[in-house]
């Protein structure tokens, strides 16, 4: 498993780097995933030059080919005036549209204050599920108070509560990435692929997880489940048995056991996947 972690840090060892690598060694403790670094701090002054001749240059365009080739991507900034940061929002703005269609994508920020908590949720991943990414449903934002000397609350468990949020959100990233085939990209929704999974006639291009007219709410539940079955077996090497909730289980400790439980809804709700991005 490939992942790409962007991040828009402006400066050298900020903590939105250290946040980024922390969500995804948490992923590689969870399975074997190569981690794939993009500072866009580097990446500055190529970003603005392609934004004014529309034309990236080749260290801007082997970034976007990075993330392309990435299973599963994770994307932090730094939180400036109530929103990501403008080198954040640049990139994805240059970057092919089609490049993050299908791809989980686990999403993360940082600020001085817990005031700016909820920028993941008006900011970024509206912009991420434009474009098309399926962004998992826990994001992880740090103050400044649950890094180093400031990460013991009054209990002595800030440090404690960040890690279960980055663990969470890797449990969500690695079985959402299971249940799309264990691929990037547009998911596999039993031979969907193959005749299009975007056609509108007959069932040529219908996949398991889509229901038609005078289609039973059971049959479309059955036929999804069983499909995000056999997406986790292929990926994970589960037995054929094993259900939904067997296959999100099989991915926790008995720390985690409760943060698994968004994950196992991934599963339950996979039928409202094909019209995603079908859209």
């Amino acid at each position: 498993m490939k992942i790409a972690v962007v991040s828009a840090s402006l400066s050298e060892s900020s903590t939105t780097d250290q946040l980024g690598r922390a969500m995804a060694d948490a992923l590689a403790r969870k399975t074997q995933a190569e981690t794939d670094v993009i500072s866009l701090r580097e990446l500055a002054h190529a970003i603005t030059d392609n934004m004014l001749t529309g034309f990236p240059s080749p260290a801007l365009e082997a970034a976007f080919d990075r993330v392309r080739s990435a299973d599963a991507v994770i994307a932090v900034t730094p939180a400036y005036n109530a929103s990501f940061s403008g080198l954040f929002k640049s990139f994805f703005d240059v970057l092919p549209l089609d490049y993050l269609r299908g791809k989980p994508v686990a999403i993360g920020a940082t600020g001085g204050t817990p005031r700016h908590s909820l920028v993941t949720e008006h900011a970024i991943r509206p912009l991420l599920t434009y474009l098309h990414a399926f962004v998992v449903p826990t994001a992880v934002y740090a103050a400044t108070e649950d890094f180093g000397a400031h990460a013991a609350d009054s209990d002595g468990q800030g440090g404690a509560s960040l890690a279960s949020r980055i663990q969470r959100a890797a449990n969500e990233l690695l079985v959402t990435w299971q249940a799309t085939g264990g691929r990037g990209g547009e998911p596999d929704f039993g031979g969907a692929g193959q005749a299009g999974i975007n056609s509108g006639s007959g069932n040529a291009g219908r996949s398991q997880g889509s229901r038609v007219v005078g289609e039973s709410v059971e049959s479309q539940d059955s036929a999804a489940r069983d499909s995000a079955t056999s997406a986790a077996t292929s990926a994970g090497g589960l037995d054929d048995a094993s259900g939904p909730d067997a296959a999100a289980s099989d991915l926790a400790t008995a720390s985690d056991q409760d943060d698994m439980e968004a994950a196992k809804a991934i599963f339950a709700d996979f039928k409202s996947m094909d019209e995603l991005f079908a859209s």
